[in-house]
């Protein structure tokens, strides 16, 4: 709804436009699951209130400007064996101390798709094999950190030299055909800010694959940060900002936009793209 009220005597004037046609309805919804990794069997799930409150929040608002009604649930589950004992398998590592549990990044070999790490996938393949799993659905997947792929071989003195992504979706522009980490993205939940959720989440949902990894940028070079406009938007390559002013990275946009620095050199526009999503179905 827009009010004026008009600068010379008169009564207000009031317009009350609909944002999304109701006949036929425009309106569409998606699936959410948040899979919420224990620190070892019948432990403490990863995710806590908090961040989950918060998290759901943000994706809600954000998807809900796109005409996107988002139901959210939680699976809490065990974690297999591969994504847990990081402090025993390296003790030396203060990354790994009390890491659990945790995954490492996926590979991309020759460049051509994103390929699951063993432990990535050991929890998607408890999550494909419930009786509820839907392919259409978008699950992510909370551990505490990512770490790099490979990993070195674990001994008293091996030390991780660093964690991996902060996040990581795997979209199906991103994976081979009848791969099964489509629908999946994972979150680690001591390196990222709660709009890595929405991020990474919306890598599934646009499936862009460019130079950028897939992300809204409009530098010169890939290597280059982000500027005025695409340092906004929730699909920059670089670090979120999270604050709640005019620079909080929260947009985006139903536009195309070409950069000739990149291959391919158009990123179309966001929202018609996630909204003709494969996730998406009438409300």
């Amino acid at each position: 709804m827009a009010e004026y009220t008009p600068a010379a005597a008169g009564d207000d004037v009031k317009v009350t436009v609909p944002l999304f046609n109701r006949a036929p309805d425009e309106r569409r919804k998606i699936r959410i699951h948040f899979v919420n990794l224990r620190d070892k069997a019948g432990g403490t799930p990863v995710l806590g209130v908090a961040r989950r409150q918060q998290t759901s929040d943000i994706i809600r608002s954000l998807y809900a400007a796109c005409g996107i009604f988002t139901e959210i649930d939680e699976i809490v589950i065990d974690p297999p064996a591969s994504c847990i004992n990081w402090s025993t398998r390296y003790p030396a590592s203060v990354l790994a101390v009390g890491a659990d549990p945790a995954v490492e990044d996926s590979s991309f070999p020759g460049g051509i798709n994103l390929v699951p790490s063993p432990s990535q996938t050991d929890v998607i393949r408890i999550i494909r094999a419930r009786p509820d799993f839907d392919a259409n659905d978008i699950y992510l997947v909370y551990v505490t950190r990512l770490f790099q792929n490979p990993i070195p071989a674990p001994s008293l003195t091996a030390v991780l030299a660093a964690s991996g992504a902060g996040g990581e979706a795997l979209p199906d522009s991103w994976t081979a055909a009848g791969s099964v980490a489509r629908s999946f993205a994972f979150l680690g939940v001591r390196t990222t800010n709660p709009l890595a959720e929405a991020h990474e989440m919306t890598h599934l949902t646009t499936n862009l694959r460019n130079d950028a990894g897939g992300h809204f940028h409009l530098g010169a070079t890939v290597n280059t940060g982000p500027g005025n406009i695409d340092g906004r938007n929730l699909m920059q390559r670089f670090v979120l900002i999270n604050n709640g002013n005019t620079a909080d990275s929260r947009r985006l946009w139903d536009e195309n936009f070409t950069n000739a620095a990149l291959t391919p050199s158009t990123i179309p526009a966001q929202i018609s793209a996630i909204r003709n999503s494969r996730f998406t179905r009438p409300l």
